[in-house]
């Protein structure tokens, strides 16, 4: 066995026995197999050396050990902490899937109502029937389709003629409830004179 190749080996049990002990080993009964790195040649080389062999007796201290109880206690804790609990409960309806509103494709309108309640918008999705007029989608933070020149709740969508489009709000929250417009103009709301659009949101809340 070549000098690097005897190092390498002595340091690796070094480190093993090490770790047994870092988990609560208290003590450990080794031999040394035939052929295997000597006890003199290990220390030559500036390690500690154990006799190994193909059998290892342990004794476990079982007080550092978890139990089912211990740990019943902390998931306990986590539960009963209310902000922690709170968070578990966001986080659940973030990753649940939402309820598309209207669950099914409704006539092309130049407007609607999506929710007439505070409401939290994951995606949408929309098609643009017109031959050839693109539109501005617009969303708003109403239970209601405000008035022209409402400003929308997040930048118009531009939709070309007889494409659809999916958009990802990644929980775009509304306070008032959510509704959405077909738009001329892009900054502001101008009602088309045409009803191009099929809309559809994904609901989280």
């Amino acid at each position: 066995m070549a000098l690097t190749t005897i190092g390498t080996v002595a340091l690796r049990l070094k480190n093993f026995v090490a770790n047994l002990m870092d988990v609560g080993l208290t003590g450990i009964l080794v031999e040394r197999p035939d052929n295997s790195l000597s006890i003199a040649q290990a220390n030559a080389l500036g390690h500690t050396m154990v006799e190994v062999s193909n059998e290892l007796t342990v004794d476990i201290d079982e007080s550092t050990l978890a139990t089912q109880a211990t740990l019943a206690a902390i998931l306990a804790k986590v539960i009963a902490a209310p902000a922690t609990s709170a968070l578990q409960t966001a986080l659940n309806a973030f990753v649940a899937h939402g309820t598309w509103t209207p669950a099914t494709a409704a006539a092309a309108a130049d407007s609607a109502v999506i929710s007439a309640s505070a409401t939290t918008v994951r995606a949408v999705v929309a098609s643009n029937s017109h031959a050839t007029d693109t539109v501005y989608l617009q969303f708003f933070d109403s239970a209601t389709v405000p008035a022209d020149t409402a400003v929308p709740r997040v930048p118009s969508i531009p939709i070309a003629a007889k494409q659809t489009v999916m958009v990802d709000l990644g929980g775009m929250a509304c306070a008032a409830g959510l509704s959405w417009a077909s738009s001329s103009t892009v900054d502001t709301k101008t009602i088309t004179a045409i009803t191009p659009l099929q809309v559809s949101a994904e609901l989280v809340s």
